[in-house]
């Protein structure tokens, strides 16, 4: 049977092969924050809605592994990509199996 903590182990080693570094923080101020991978790239055209999701904008996949201290993202808060600051736009989303986050999808500005 296929559980929560398999699809997240299948998911940090999908972004550990293809993700990259982030640094997620509550607000734009140095702390708190935590360093986690994450797989980023480009918004798709179907994504884009012109009014909250533009062309520059990117998406970010997560895993909850290594928030338990910090907690889950939320909006307001940030992402440091390659040392440059992200808002976080609306809410992220998780995904839950059996009432568990097992993934974690969110846009970020520029």
């Amino acid at each position: 049977m296929f559980t929560p903590q398999d699809a997240i182990a299948k998911l940090d080693e999908s972004i550990a092969v293809a993700g990259e570094t982030i640094v997620l923080r509550k607000s734009n101020a140095a702390t708190p924050s935590v360093e986690i991978m994450g797989h980023v790239r480009k918004v798709s055209s179907d994504e884009i809605d012109g009014t909250t999701i533009r062309q520059n904008d990117k998406k970010v996949i997560i895993s909850p592994t290594g928030l338990e201290g910090f907690g889950l993202p939320q909006a307001g808060g940030f992402a440091l990509i390659d040392n440059e600051p992200h808002a976080i736009i609306g809410k992220p989303d998780y995904m839950k199996m059996a009432d568990t986050v097992v993934r974690i999808e969110m846009f970020v500005k520029g």
